[in-house]
């Protein structure tokens, strides 16, 4: 068990996102078939804020947009040959965060092979895909599986997909154990993920979580390099905290990307 404090807290009060956006990806092995997501309204740029689902589709060559990254689930064998990939941003009510990205998800399986998450980092086939999205189902959601933890700059760990749940990314300073710091980050998205939409972002939380126990204060952060885009809350946490274990990966197996020789590709930022 580790007893640490992290990071400063702000005198501004933390925002929330007016909506909730993101970023998928879909990897095929030859052209990937039809997005079909009911409800959205398809866009050629998305709206500065979404008054209602809205979607953009890009299609690209394999080797002009790069390698897929992230930690692989499931069955990937094929991906290095991959031809073709679909890019899929969308931006949505804060309030219809979870079932829209669900909704996505599940479009995106049916449009191929595997599917790239690049906010948690993660690439799997489309089964397994789901699969590890299935807490996000909960009452309430479990955003655990949606959300990553990158390092930006040392001494300084931040949140990468609470924005298309409809909620700022998290920021802290990453003293100590890194494990620990990671456990109340997700701690902290697990319970902000549990309060209603309209209730807003409070500056702050009290976590009864497995792996982090104690007052998390959030204040508004300001962006640094490396961070994701704004809306940032910067956390401060009082009590104790340790690694939480890592579940076995949806689909049985995990493994690192191997090279595959092409030009590096720009896809543009993630939106999520």
């Amino acid at each position: 068990m580790l007893l640490f404090n992290l990071g400063a807290a702000r005198a501004a009060p933390p925002a929330a996102p007016t909506d909730a956006r993101g970023e998928l990806r879909a990897w095929c092995a030859g052209a990937c078939g039809p997005v079909v997501l009911d409800g959205f309204k398809p866009r050629k740029r998305l709206p500065a804020e979404a008054r209602r689902p809205v979607y953009t589709v890009e299609r690209h060559g394999a080797d002009a947009w790069g390698e897929p990254a992230g930690r692989r689930l499931g069955d990937t064998a094929g991906l290095e040959a991959a031809a073709q990939l679909v890019v899929v941003r969308w931006a949505v009510p804060r309030e219809e965060a979870v079932p829209r990205m669900l909704e996505v998800s599940r479009a995106l399986a049916g449009a191929g092979a595997w599917i790239e998450d690049p906010a948690a980092g993660v690439v799997a086939d489309g089964a397994s895909f789901l699969a590890r999205l299935a807490p996000l189902e909960g009452d309430p959601p479990d955003p655990s599986p949606a959300v990553g933890v990158d390092r930006p700059a040392e001494g300084r760990a931040v949140t990468r997909g609470l924005r298309r749940l409809g909620l700022p990314e998290l920021v802290a300073e990453d003293r100590g154990d890194p494990g620990a710091t990671e456990a109340v980050l997700l701690a902290a998205a697990r319970a902000l993920a549990a309060r209603e939409a309209a209730a807003g972002v409070p500056d702050r939380l009290e976590l009864a979580d497995p792996c982090a126990r104690g007052t998390a204060t959030l204040r508004y952060a300001r962006r640094r390099a490396g961070d994701p885009e704004p809306p940032l809350a910067e956390l401060r946490f009082d009590g104790s905290a340790a690694p939480c274990p890592q579940p076995a990966p949806a689909g049985g197996t995990a493994s690192t990307p191997r090279a595959r020789g092409r030009t590096g590709g720009s896809g543009g930022a993630a939106s999520g």
